[in-house]
């Protein structure tokens, strides 16, 4: 069988499409595997319900915990209150927008500020029937609640499922 030089030409060459796309490099699709939207930390409808547990600090090798409560402020938002309860009943807390970083498997943590400083999230967990990428648990960092102490403990709250 007999294919024109023109024929053949045309037929290798590659559509205008076709080479911005090679141009651009491989097409990498991220799934949401697990927080991996704002939505999954604060609600899509309502803000969800908080996160509640402990920070735990270690100064001089005296443990310190403090009740820690992470609280979404609207739906489908990127603001938490994080409040602090200090063993002299104190309540500290301050309200701020986070920011979510997605890992290459879809895995989201986050990053926010804390009463004297920062905190971050070292590990999520999602779990139940309904939702399974909705954040049920988080694990992280964050600067000590009070004012005279910037040493960073380990936090661990978490919600109910749904």
């Amino acid at each position: 069988m007999a294919v024109s030089v023109a024929a053949a030409v045309t037929a290798a060459a590659p559509s205008a499409s076709a080479e911005a796309a090679r141009l651009a490099g491989p097409s990498v699709v991220t799934p949401n595997t697990c927080g991996g939207l704002n939505s999954e930390f604060t609600g899509s409808v309502l803000p969800d319900a908080p996160f509640k547990g402990d920070l735990t600090v270690v100064i001089d090798n005296v443990t310190f915990k403090y009740t820690l409560t992470i609280t979404p402020t609207a739906a489908n938002g990127n603001t938490v209150n994080v409040n602090a309860l200090l063993p002299s009943g104190e309540e500290v807390s301050t309200t701020s927008s986070f920011i979510l970083d997605v890992n290459n498997l879809g895995k989201g943590s986050i990053r926010f500020q804390s009463p004297t400083g920062s905190g971050r999230s070292t590990d999520v967990s999602c779990t139940g029937l309904v939702n399974r990428s909705r954040v049920t648990k988080i694990t992280g960092k964050m600067t000590d609640p009070t004012i005279t102490n910037h040493t960073i403990g380990d936090f661990t709250v978490s919600r109910p499922a749904i």
